[in-house]
C-alpha cells in the first residue's frame, strides 16, 4: 500500500514541474547578484520508508506480557534539486529518478528469554531428634539393720538358803520300828509317786488325785514294813507359803532321811502343777 502511494505521488510531481509560458522571463534577485538566470522547475522527490515491527510476546504458565519495539519517527525527505545552469532557458530537464531505497526496518526483532524461574528454596532438613533420655538405674543400697537384743529379764531372785536341818531325834524305844517323836521337824524333797499297794499293807490305786498319801524315807522308818509304829500317823508339810497334812501309807527306799514321796494331789496343793517335779519342803508328825 505504501509503495502505490509512492508512484502515485511521484507522477503527479513530474506534471506539476512541467513549465508553461516559455516565452516568459522571470528574474529574481539572489544573495546580492545581479545575474539574471532563468527559473528551474523544482523536482520534489518523495521517499517512503516501509517500518516492519515486530512484537514479541512473553507467554510463561500464569502471566501474557506483550513488548512492543521502540517507535522511531521516520521523516520524509524531500530532496531539491539542486539549481544548476541550463543550457538554454526554459528548458526543463527532468531529473534523474532515484531508485526506490529499500525499506529499512526500524526495529529489529528482538527475542526477549523468559525470565528464569525463580530459584528454588529447599527448606532446611529438620534437625535431628534428640537422643534419648535416659532414665538412671537406681543401684539399692545395702542398708544395715542394727538389731537392738531386747533386755533380757533378770534373773530370778536366788531363793533362801534351806534352813539347817533339825537334830533328828532317834525313837526313844530304840526299836526297828520307826515312828518319829512327835514335835520333831524334818526338811527335805518333796516328789510324787503313783499309788498303789504300799509297804503298809493298803492298796491306793487310782487314789493319786483323792488323797495326801506319803512315803518316808526307809532310813527313818527301819526294816518293818507291815505293822510299822510310823504306818497310819498324819504329817503337816509347809512349803512356798502353804500348808497341809497328809497320811504315811508307805516307805521310800531311795529317799533321804528328811525326804518324802507323795501323790499327785498332795504336790498339787503344794507347788501348784506337777512340772516343778520337785520341791523343797519342812513336815513333821502331828502325834
Amino acid at each position: 500500500m505504501k509503495s502505490t502511494v509512492f508512484v502515485a505521488s511521484l507522477l503527479a510531481s513530474l506534471a506539476a514541474a512541467q513549465p508553461h509560458g516559455h516565452g516568459h522571463g522571470h528574474h529574481h534577485r539572489k544573495r546580492g547578484h545581479n545575474h539574471q538566470h532563468a527559473e528551474r522547475g523544482v523536482i520534489v522527490v518523495w521517499e517512503t520508508t516501509t517500518v516492519v515491527e515486530t512484537v514479541t510476546a512473553l507467554v510463561d504458565g500464569t502471566t501474557t506480557e506483550i513488548i512492543k519495539p521502540t517507535k522511531k519517527s521516520l521523516a520524509s525527505t524531500t530532496s531539491a534539486a539542486a539549481a544548476s545552469p541550463d543550457p538554454s532557458p526554459g528548458v526543463f530537464v527532468p531529473h534523474p529518478d532515484k531508485s526506490p531505497k529499500k525499506p529499512k526496518s526500524s526495529a529489529s526483532s528482538t527475542s526477549v528469554a523468559p525470565p528464569p524461574p525463580p530459584p528454588v528454596v529447599q527448606a532446611p532438613p529438620p534437625p535431628p531428634p534428640p537422643p534419648p533420655t535416659l532414665d538412671p538405674i537406681p543401684i539399692p543400697v545395702p542398708t544395715s539393720v542394727i538389731v537392738i537384743p531386747s533386755p533380757s529379764p533378770p534373773p530370778p531372785p536366788p531363793p533362801p538358803p534351806p534352813p539347817p536341818p533339825p537334830a533328828e531325834t532317834q525313837p526313844s524305844d530304840g526299836g526297828s520300828g520307826g515312828g518319829g517323836p512327835s514335835g520333831a521337824s524334818y526338811t527335805g524333797d518333796l516328789t510324787y509317786f503313783a499309788l498303789g499297794l504300799g509297804s503298809c499293807g493298803l492298796d491306793d490305786s487310782n487314789m493319786d488325785l483323792v488323797h495326801n498319801v506319803v512315803a518316808v524315807s526307809a532310813q527313818l522308818m527301819g526294816a518293818q514294813s507291815n505293822g510299822n509304829p510310823m504306818c497310819g500317823k498324819t504329817i503337816t508339810i509347809k512349803a512356798n507359803g502353804k500348808t497341809t497334812t497328809a497320811v504315811v501309807h508307805d516307805k521310800c527306799p531311795e529317799c533321804a532321811p528328811g525326804d518324802i514321796d507323795g501323790s499327785e494331789k498332795l504336790f498339787n496343793e503344794i507347788f501348784g502343777s506337777l512340772t516343778v517335779g520337785r520341791g523343797t519342803i519342812e513336815w513333821w508328825f502331828n502325834d
